[in-house]
């Protein structure tokens, strides 16, 4: 018997979460998939990340977010998606020297406008990056970890 309380779906099995993203998308008009994968401190996605991201995508989500890593991971663009493999550390009880905001806003016409916001945390406490020296350091740093993303002052990606 499924369990049909709310809660964590494991992706261990990848064909029951890209089930799951094709069930879920005839129910809802935007669909984010969030997932706890990669290896902490690595700042490369690994093979598996992306050939789940895709496989995401090509079910039916609308964006891939990732965590786990406790460290930034790049930002792609697949089949005009996106999927921001790591976002790094926003809530952690330790200097975090860089870590990211995903904002979505929809226009009037229902399409979706993606920014990354910087961060940086200090004595527990998460702020967002306002200095313009710091946010263009942080747009280039995640500029050289992505794939053919780049980033704009405010943080829209151009791909």
């Amino acid at each position: 018997m499924e369990n049909s309380c709310p809660g964590v779906l494991s992706a261990y099995d990848p064909a029951r979460l890209v089930s799951a993203v094709q069930d879920a998308r005839s129910q809802c008009d935007f669909l984010c998939v969030y997932v706890h994968w990669g290896i902490e401190r690595n700042t490369t996605p690994e093979t598996y990340q992306r050939s789940m991201a895709h496989a995401l995508i090509d079910a039916g989500a609308d964006a891939v977010i990732g965590a786990h890593p406790h460290v930034l991971q790049g930002v792609e663009f697949y089949n005009e998606k996106p999927i921001f493999y790591s976002l790094g550390n926003f809530i952690f009880y330790q200097n975090i020297e860089r870590t990211a905001v995903a904002k979505l806003t929809f226009t009037a016409d229902r399409k979706a406008k993606w920014q990354l916001l910087p961060a940086k945390a200090a004595n527990a406490c998460t702020f967002l990056l306002t200095e313009p020296g710091d946010c263009h350091d942080f747009y280039e740093y995640m500029t050289s970890l992505s794939d053919n993303v780049t980033f704009s002052n405010n943080g829209r990606m151009k791909f």
